[in-house]
């Protein structure tokens, strides 16, 4: 799983297996820069590994998407890290 780089507070993970392809894994991670308070959002599927900023609105949407896409997929959720808030998508 990728390091959170110095200057960034851990906001959420989820971590994902695939239901019929056992190797095969998701991760979704999401912090917040602590030098100008905007929130990234990284998901391994991607194919540049690339991170998607934003408000904490903005960012707080998009997890619930990206889960919900991962689940639509075909993942199972493993392990979710997290404030309650951040855990919402579940439900």
């Amino acid at each position: 799983m990728k390091e959170i780089p110095k200057g960034r507070k851990f906001i959420a993970r989820a971590i994902y297996h695939h239901g019929t392809r056992t190797n095969e894994f998701a991760t979704l991670l999401v912090y917040q820069d602590t030098r100008d308070g905007v929130f990234e959002l990284w998901d391994d599927r991607e194919a540049d590994h690339d991170f998607e900023s934003g408000t904490e609105g903005y960012i707080f949407e998009q997890w619930g998407n990206r889960n919900r896409q991962a689940v639509e997929d075909g993942f199972r959720l493993d392990n979710l890290m997290g404030e309650n808030r951040w855990q919402k998508f579940i439900t």
